[in-house]
């Protein structure tokens, strides 16, 4: 049986520098969420950004894809 992962937030690596992809969610319910891929480390090496915006969404589409992003971005 495999180990459970340190995780937090939207269940991203515990390990600091890790290489991630974070929701940003606001608190208002009308504000646009953001998904954000930060490179950890690697980021602002050898022309590798800190991080890239990859999504802006409306509320109502998170609302609909929120468990299925949840599962693919946080493989068991």
């Amino acid at each position: 049986m495999s180990e459970k992962r340190n995780t937090v937030d939207f269940g991203a690596p515990a390990d600091f520098g890790a290489h991630v992809f974070r929701v940003e969610i606001p608190a208002a319910r009308t504000g646009e969420i953001w998904i954000i891929e930060d490179y950890g480390y690697r980021g602002g090496e050898a022309g590798i950004p800190r991080q890239e915006a990859r999504a802006v969404l409306e509320r109502r589409v998170w609302s609909q894809i929120a468990d299925a992003a949840q599962r693919d971005f946080n493989p068991a």
